[in-house]
C-alpha cells in the first residue's frame, strides 16, 4: 500500500502554471483569486463530508479507481478554458473557472481520503506516531516529486509565463498520468493489509489481558498467603 500510495502521488501535475495563466492570460484580479482559494477549500470540506456520510464502508479500491476516473475526466475540462473554447460555447471565464475549481476539488478530495484513511489504520498500537509520520512524510514527498515532475514538463513544453501555447498538452500529460497507477491496484491488498494490522492490535491486547489478570492473581495470591510479601512482590 505504501508503495501504491507513493505511486499516485508523484504523477505531474499543472497546478503551478494555472496561476500565472488565470493572472498573466485571463487577467483575474486578486480578489477573483480569493474567491477561487475559498471554493477550493469550501468543496474540500464538500468532500470530506461526502467520504464521510456514503462512502467511508465503502472498498478502497473501488473508491480509488470510480474517483481517479473521475478526476481524470473532470480534468481535461481545463483544456477547454486554455484553448478558450469555453468562450465559444458562450461560458465566461470566470464562472467556468469556479464551476471547474468546486467540482474537480470535490472530486480531488474524495480521491485522497481514502489514502489518509488507510494511513490511520495500517497503524498498529503503540507506535502510531511514527507510523503515521512515515506515510505524511511520504504523501509530502509524492506532493513535492509531483510539482518538480510538473516543473520539468512545463520546461521541456516551453510553457512560460507568457507563452501558454502548449499548457492543454501538459494538462493533457498531467490527467493521463493519474490513471497510470490504477492497473497496479489488483496488486494491492488494502483490505489485507488493514486486516493483519487489527489482528496484531488485537493479539497484543489479548497478551496484554492475559499479563494483567496473571499479575492480578498473583498479587492475591500472596496477600492470601504472607501479609508481609504482597508489597515486595507487587512492586518487583
Amino acid at each position: 500500500p505504501i508503495g501504491f500510495l507513493l505511486l499516485f502521488l508523484i504523477t505531474p501535475s499543472a497546478g503551478s502554471v494555472m496561476f500565472y495563466f488565470y493572472t498573466n492570460e485571463l487577467g483575474f484580479a486578486p480578489e477573483f483569486m480569493g474567491q477561487l482559494r475559498l471554493a477550493n477549500s469550501c468543496a474540500s470540506v464538500l468532500g470530506i463530508y461526502i467520504f464521510n456520510k456514503y462512502l467511508r464502508n465503502v472498498p478502497f479500491k473501488k473508491i480509488l479507481f470510480w474517483s481517479s476516473i473521475i478526476c481524470f475526466v473532470l480534468g481535461l475540462t481545463q483544456i477547454l478554458l486554455v484553448t478558450r473554447a469555453n468562450v465559444a460555447l458562450g461560458i465566461p471565464d470566470k464562472l467556468f473557472c469556479l464551476g471547474d475549481s468546486l467540482i474537480i476539488q470535490t472530486f480531488a478530495e474524495i480521491n485522497m481520503m481514502p489514502l489518509l484513511v488507510l494511513a490511520c489504520r495500517l497503524c498498529p498500537k503503540n507506535i502510531e506516531g511514527t507510523m503515521y509520520a512515515l506515510m505524511m512524510s511520504i504523501y509530502n514527498f509524492g506532493g513535492m516529486v509531483s510539482v518538480q515532475l510538473g516543473g520539468l514538463l512545463i520546461w521541456m513544453l516551453g510553457i512560460s509565463e507568457t507563452n501558454f501555447t502548449n499548457l492543454w498538452m501538459l494538462i493533457l500529460i498531467s490527467c493521463f498520468a493519474l490513471i497510470l497507477p490504477l492497473p497496479l491496484l489488483n496488486y494491492v491488498q488494502f483490505d489485507e493489509a488493514v486486516k493483519q494490522t487489527e489482528e496484531v492490535c488485537k493479539a497484543e491486547d489479548f497478551q496484554k489481558a492475559l499479563e494483567e489478570n496473571e499479575r492480578k492473581s498473583y498479587t492475591l495470591d500472596s496477600v492470601g498467603g504472607n501479609s508481609s510479601s504482597p508489597i515486595i512482590e507487587t512492586k518487583a
